[in-house]
């Protein structure tokens, strides 16, 4: 994930915020649903994965897409929507079109 920080923030992109979906940390049928697809809770969840690198939730989205388990039921997944604001990608840029960097 560093690395697509990185690539954002350079020429062309120049990005200043990058955004994302992932599932969400917590939603009522999360338990029951991985044990009817056979999987174990994962240790730590992708949401709380993004907070730790400095990402915000700004919306939930309750029914973002479907999962099928193993004997053919549906169950939708909740997600959340993340951002994070970039920092460095303005100077890391100047310095590009100057010929300034060493990478």
């Amino acid at each position: 994930m560093d690395e697509v920080e990185s690539l954002a923030q350079r020429e062309p992109l120049n990005a200043k915020t990058l955004a994302l979906m992932t599932v969400a940390s917590a939603f009522p049928t999360r338990d029951a649903k991985l044990k009817a697809q056979g999987r174990e809770k994962p240790k730590i969840a992708l949401q709380d994965w993004y907070e730790r690198r400095g990402y915000v939730v700004f919306k939930h989205v309750e029914k973002a897409w479907e999962e099928v388990d193993l004997e053919g039921k549906i169950w939708w997944c909740a997600a959340v929507l993340m951002r994070k604001e970039l920092t460095g990608g303005e100077e890391r840029g100047r310095k590009e079109r100057l010929g300034l960097t060493t990478e």
